[in-house]
């Protein structure tokens, strides 16, 4: 199981800053990833984990997600099931001296990797229309993200 969880965007300073900070986290298998409640920039960590989202859809092996705030990441690695090409995800963040700590690990099918990815950006989108309006500049890269998705789903 994965969720990327947003909370909340800290949207204080006016106009609204391209990729606000907030609080986002993922989930994997119950377990919080780098931590609950987590402070980075949402919008960038959906970014990168949609990044990592198409290069896995167009066939690589691997790719990577990375949080902004800390030596955080995720590694994909494209694994066969029977009915459907699945991801293996791990979590890692660095120990003294560079050494990487597994922090969890779960195996999804790339579905439940767009759903996860569209369900938080369906939350970004509802929050950040609020605060600039749907033509905003965060606002239209999270459109452009939830199109693609979308078209994915087809």
């Amino acid at each position: 199981m994965i969720a990327l969880v947003f909370k909340a965007f800290e949207l204080h300073r006016r106009p609204v800053p391209i990729s606000p900070s907030g609080r986002a986290w993922f989930v994997l298998d119950g377990v919080c990833f780098p931590d609950e409640n987590w402070f980075d920039f949402p919008l960038s960590i959906l970014g990168s984990a949609f990044g990592a989202y198409l290069e896995l859809m167009q066939g690589a092996n691997e790719a990577v997600t990375y949080l902004f705030d800390g030596p955080f990441d995720l590694n994909y690695r494209r694994s066969a099931s029977v009915s459907e090409v699945s991801v293996k995800i791990t979590s890692y963040s660095e120990g003294d001296e560079f050494e990487k700590i597994l922090k969890a690990e779960t195996e999804v099918s790339m579905a439940e990797l767009r759903n996860a990815l569209m369900a938080s950006a369906n939350l970004m989108a509802v929050a950040l229309s609020s605060a600039e309006g749907s033509d905003g500049a965060n606002s239209r890269v999270v459109a452009q993200i939830l199109k693609e998705l979308e078209k994915d789903s087809l």
